[in-house]
């Protein structure tokens, strides 16, 4: 539980920040969440969904990955934005939480975003050896923007610092909701079945990561900037260098 509880002071960390600065550039944030973007990729390519395939079939890595994906694209397109950073490019114009409903539609999605992180590292927990500290380190990049994005888009939406963090801890704290669950149910479950779990979070990852890449393009008519295309290459390659060191020696033969 202590990995899940420094992955939710990390975004609780963003979220005063934001509270606090309340001018923090959108520019700074998007440098931070395209820097994250590229963390979450070397986690996922490199740890998650490799992980998954070596415990599943073909057939059931595409199923259980396929709906990670699929189940965060519905979150989106018919309740909100599933993470905060993937709607940053919002804040600063028009408030992006409009009414009360609005916001309990926000907090169901970004809750359900949450309990997957902390799912994810309840996980790596399994994983031997320094494995799982990877998971953490590229989890936890991608946490603190989304504390600030998070923040930002409360304050931006006229709620005041007060009403704002006790949203943002609220949905925050879901991510050790999602640990307690994932470390109670872990235990318990044979091989196939923690590849599936794995296969799930690693496709709404993939998800994750392809929101905020494909939401820039967007935003730029189709034109990428090369300063956010190079902070997701800084967040994906130094991560990979750190994943790399956590997981040299380590044999992925984990139920044999």
């Amino acid at each position: 539980m202590l990995s899940v509880a420094v992955l939710t002071c990390i975004a609780l960390v963003g979220v005063l920040t934001a509270v606090v600065l309340t001018g923090v550039s959108k520019e700074y944030l998007g440098r931070l969440i395209f820097l994250a973007t590229g963390a979450l990729l070397a986690v996922t390519l490199i740890d998650i969904l490799p992980d998954a395939k070596e415990l599943l079939s073909w057939s059931s890595f595409i199923l259980f990955s396929g709906a990670g994906f699929l189940i965060l694209v519905l979150i989106r397109q018919f309740i909100f934005h599933v993470c905060p950073a993937c709607a940053y490019d919002q804040i600063g114009d028009e408030p992006v939480i409009a009414d009360r409903a609005t916001l309990i539609l926000m907090a169901v999605a970004l809750a359900i975003h949450c309990s997957l992180d902390g799912l994810a590292i309840a996980a790596g927990l399994r994983l031997p050896y320094n494995e799982g500290l990877g998971m953490l380190i590229g989890l936890g990049i991608h946490k603190l923007p989304e504390g600030l994005a998070l923040g930002l888009m409360l304050l931006g939406s006229g709620y005041n610092r007060t009403v704002s963090i006790c949203w943002a801890l609220a949905i925050e704290l879901m991510t050790l909701v999602g640990g307690v669950i994932g470390l109670a149910v872990l235990n318990n479950i044979n091989p196939v079945e923690f590849g599936s779990i794995f296969g799930f979070v690693g496709g709404g990852f993939l998800y994750l990561v392809l929101s905020v890449t494909f939401g820039e393009l967007r935003n730029r008519r189709g034109s990428f900037s090369a300063k956010g295309f190079g902070f997701i290459g800084v967040g994906l390659g130094g991560t990979s260098i750190a994943l790399f060191v956590c997981n040299l020696g380590v044999s992925h033969n984990y139920f044999r």
